[in-house]
């Protein structure tokens, strides 16, 4: 069931990337947003990789009490964390779209900034959702925790549609 999700996480993401590619018809525009999105994507994986890391960390499921108490800690922990990389993406976003597009139309700058603007968030948000996911995963509530994965995949897709 995990890995069936996460395939088709990454069909999604792919998908994506390629109506993305095919509605962007300016190649410069193209170039600043995918730049900018490769800023996004290795904190998005970081988010990912939280959750098998976490797992470890978190242990039995029971006791019930004592594993609340660790997911807990550990889960605001991880949010915590998803709430300095928004605070941090987002006061770097200026002088980042500058850096990214560099020898590139105003232009060009403007929609690397409006992309790691609304992607800093997203950042956070797979950071957070890593450590929620871990705390499901030694829960072993495999199911719920795939389906926030495809689920915020696929409502990525629709809103940048």
């Amino acid at each position: 069931m995990v890995g069936a999700g996460l395939v088709l996480m990454s069909v999604i993401s792919a998908g994506q990337a390629i109506l993305i590619a095919f509605l962007v018809e300016d190649p410069a525009a193209t170039d600043a947003f995918f730049a900018a999105y490769a800023i996004y994507a290795p904190l998005a994986a970081f988010g990912l990789s939280l959750r098998t890391g976490l797992v470890s960390l978190l242990g039995r499921a029971e006791p019930a009490e004592p594993f609340r108490r660790r997911a807990s800690e550990h889960v605001a922990r991880v949010g915590l964390l998803g709430l300095v990389v928004v605070g941090a993406g987002l006061v770097a976003s200026w002088p980042l779209a500058g850096i990214l597009t560099s020898g590139a139309g105003p232009e060009e700058q403007r929609l690397a900034l409006l992309t790691l603007v609304l992607l800093m968030p997203a950042a956070g948000l797979h950071i957070a959702a890593g450590g929620v996911a871990a705390a499901l995963n030694s829960a072993r509530r495999f199911s719920v925790s795939m389906g926030f994965y495809v689920g915020a995949s696929a409502l990525a897709v629709a809103i940048s549609a």
